[in-house]
């Protein structure tokens, strides 16, 4: 279809929906929709409300722009900067990856463990991205504390970013480095209460057949640097370190890796209570695992025989 002039919103709606619609998108109405009310920063319903809506020059310029970008196969959420995520709105870019929604799994768990306040707590996300998680936690924790981490210093700027747009700056404390090696002197050994990681688990060989708009996020995002189950490794290892006893580890992986991954920590006595997570589609897409008592690991009948706090109907059980 050629460049026809776009008048009014409706001229917008249909040139629009008929470009996606060529190029093979699945609900072009819909996203030209979004796009334009992108431009017009409105909402459907005034846009759906009225149609004779005039536009200016140039935003009937930077809508084609952004239809020919979307029809490129770029992702929509790339194209608006904006994605939801725990009914909050984020601003994501080619810096980062952008959020999906089977991640709000891992968020939700963890604040069902820090209680509604969170105060005195402290959360480490590792691999944070545009912040979603770390910034989720704060957000709906109003006295936790979060660290978050990066290797990408681009990614920790749309964090910062939301941050701000959230108002929790000043209880997420974002640093650049690689997994745990990023708070190297920090002195985390059982400080922390909950551990939560989103890492890279697409193999080089699965990034071949993935949606061409997969293809347009930073690939350092997608493609683990090691082999996965060495770099979810990393990620155990320091967790136990850095967990309180009864801590909560919660890491997404994708549904191929858990039966490599499940096994690792039920044969490693630090961890208890190891559950595989399902997201709304009914995949299995995360693991959970709770910190065991140190004493119980190091002295399990003494242990027993003194209790362990708040533990001590655990460890009963478990040593009985």
């Amino acid at each position: 279809m050629t460049d026809r002039p776009l008048r009014t919103a409706g001229d917008a709606l249909r040139w629009g929906s008929s470009l996606l619609r060529e190029a093979g998108l699945g609900d072009p109405g819909r996203e030209a929709a979004i796009l334009l009310c992108s431009v017009l920063e409105c909402d459907k319903a005034v846009l759906y409300a009225y149609p004779e809506r005039k536009l200016s020059p140039g935003e009937a310029s930077l809508f084609r722009r952004l239809i020919h970008r979307r029809c490129a196969r770029v992702p929509l959420q790339y194209l608006t900067r904006r994605q939801e995520f725990m009914s909050l709105s984020f601003h994501v870019d080619e810096r980062c990856f952008i959020p999906r929604p089977e991640t709000e799994l891992l968020v939700e768990e963890a604040l069902k463990h820090l209680g509604e306040d969170g105060a005195g707590k402290l959360a480490v996300d590792l691999g944070t991205g545009c912040g979603c998680i770390a910034v989720s936690l704060a957000y709906w924790c109003p006295n936790l504390r979060v660290w978050a981490c990066d290797v990408s210093a681009a990614a920790l700027q749309v964090a910062l970013r939301n941050c701000r747009a959230h108002k929790v700056q000043d209880r997420v404390r974002l640093v650049k480095g690689d997994l745990w090696a990023a708070f190297a002197g920090w002195d985390l050994e059982e400080r922390v209460d909950v551990v939560v990681a989103n890492p890279p688990y697409v193999s080089e060989e699965e990034l071949a057949s993935v949606q061409p708009e997969v293809r347009h996020e930073p690939p350092e995002a997608l493609v683990p640097p090691v082999y996965a189950t060495e770099f979810y490794r990393r990620i155990f290892e320091g967790a136990a370190v850095a967990l309180k006893d009864g801590g909560l580890l919660l890491v997404e992986t994708a549904p191929s890796l858990i039966p490599q991954l499940e096994p690792i920590l039920r044969q490693q006595p630090v961890w208890m209570e190891v559950r595989v997570l399902r997201d709304l589609a009914g995949a299995e897409r995360a693991l959970a695992a709770t910190r065991e008592c140190r004493r119980c690991v190091e002295r399990p009948p003494r242990c027993r025989e003194l209790g362990c706090g708040r533990w001590t109907a655990t460890i009963q059980t478990r040593h009985r």
